[in-house]
């Protein structure tokens, strides 16, 4: 290997490659299918929201703070390892073209995603505060280049040890987004514009590079960055297909302890104990389908027809059951499990005791807030929908999945 560049081609070829099969099995798995279907119902409510918004709507506001938020964020994809703590740290000195080639793909990646926000976005933009192409096209360009500058400032902000002083920086590098991002949406003139980043620029030189020089590399701390972001998308391939790499995280949610209060314990009861414990606290499950639930009733609330909602609110609990039918992988490298003397009906059995009562709760969630502000008659259809989808999905489905690994069951 000739230097650091090759080192970093090397390592992000075979992440690439890794990737794009998981990537090929969620493309096969019907997931651009229902891309396209919500691509399609997006595009057709999208023009029915901006005629039903009011013009009062802080249109300037959601946006900004959601363009701030996504230009703000970002990590520079290091595709640093545990072992380079060791083997590569007396070679910091010879990192510079690994770091370049580093943050120059980590914004690629990262325009990429602000472009596609900004684009979203559009629609909304041009009906209430954009009055030109040209000035969409200055606001693009100026965005993209605001997150080149916020990945340079953040990835010397890592140097830090205190990470006090890594939230403080990232704290005023958003200010500086909401002043530049302020600037450009109330369209003052390129010049000014372009100054701001001239001076942004200056405080780069002045100040963040200067970091380089103060301060080490934290490498525990970029190890800590690529882990994270790496274990992000095989938790999403993990909804799709099996992924030996993840590793499990435990958060402690006492929230979790109303609902596992009331489940029982013993022999019989095995799994439907030990799931209802790693939904609420191992990895993300009990957060996605937070989010889910939210962003379901969201979109069935949106829809004004009745046939619609009804569909949608099907729709978010076959989504959010193929999310709950991954707990079934969670234990597979868990070895000390297999001792116990319990057989696989008893894993399906918890498995479909936990998913059953999780859509109940959501299926009521939604129709309870469909009937407040639709109709209490349309609610409760809503609510019917998705009771006959847990009971289907809790059973059928999930005896399906469980076939393919285990044969047999039921």
């Amino acid at each position: 290997m000739h230097s650091t560049g090759d080192l970093y081609d090397k390592r992000r070829s075979e992440y690439w490659q890794k990737a794009i099969r998981y990537l090929r099995l969620i493309g096969n798995s019907g997931f651009l299918f229902s891309l396209y279907l919500l691509f399609v119902f997006g595009s057709y409510y999208y023009g029915q929201l901006l005629q039903w918004l009011p013009e009062s709507f802080p249109a300037k506001l959601t946006v900004g703070v959601v363009l701030v938020w996504f230009v703000t964020r970002g990590r520079v994809r290091t595709f640093i390892r545990e072992a380079d703590v060791v083997f590569l740290t007396p070679l910091e000195h010879r990192m510079k073209k690994y770091i370049h080639k580093s943050i120059l793909y980590s914004w690629l990646m990262e325009a990429f995603y602000t472009a596609l926000v900004i684009l979203l976005f559009t629609p909304l933009m041009m009906d209430r505060f954009v009055d030109s192409t040209a000035a969409w096209l200055i606001i693009v360009l100026a965005a993209l280049l605001l997150k080149g500058w916020n990945l340079l400032a953040g990835f010397e902000e890592q140097r830090f040890q205190d990470d006090r002083k890594v939230y403080q920086h990232t704290a005023m590098r958003a200010a500086v987004n909401a002043v530049v991002i302020i600037a450009l949406f109330d369209m003052q003139s390129v010049w000014t514009i372009l100054l701001s980043m001239v001076l942004l620029l200056i405080v780069y030189g002045i100040y963040f590079r200067k970091l380089s020089k103060v301060y080490l590399l934290k490498w525990q701390r970029l190890v800590a960055i690529e882990q994270k972001t790496t274990m992000t998308f095989y938790r999403i391939a993990n909804s799709f297909t099996d992924v030996p790499a993840l590793k499990s995280t435990v958060k402690k949610r006492r929230v979790a302890d109303v609902f596992l209060s009331f489940t029982p314990y013993g022999h019989d009861h095995f799994y439907r104990y030990l799931m209802g414990r790693s939904f609420f606290r191992a990895d993300d499950y009990f957060g996605i389908y937070v989010r889910l639930t939210a962003v379901g009733a969201v979109f069935t609330l949106a829809v004004n027809l009745d046939w619609g909602q009804w569909l949608v609110g099907g729709a978010f609990s076959v989504l959010t059951a193929m999310q709950i039918a991954t707990l079934k992988d969670h234990y597979n490298t868990k070895q000390m499990i297999d001792l116990y003397p319990v057989n696989k009906e008893n894993r399906f059995d918890g498995h479909k005791y936990w998913m059953r009562r999780l859509l109940l709760i959501q299926g009521l969630i939604v129709g309870s807030l469909v009937a407040f502000i639709t109709a209490p008659l349309q609610g409760l259809i809503v609510f019917i929908v998705m009771a006959i989808c847990s009971f289907w999905l809790s059973d059928l489905y999930l005896r399906k999945t469980y076939n393919k690994r285990y044969p047999g069951i039921g």
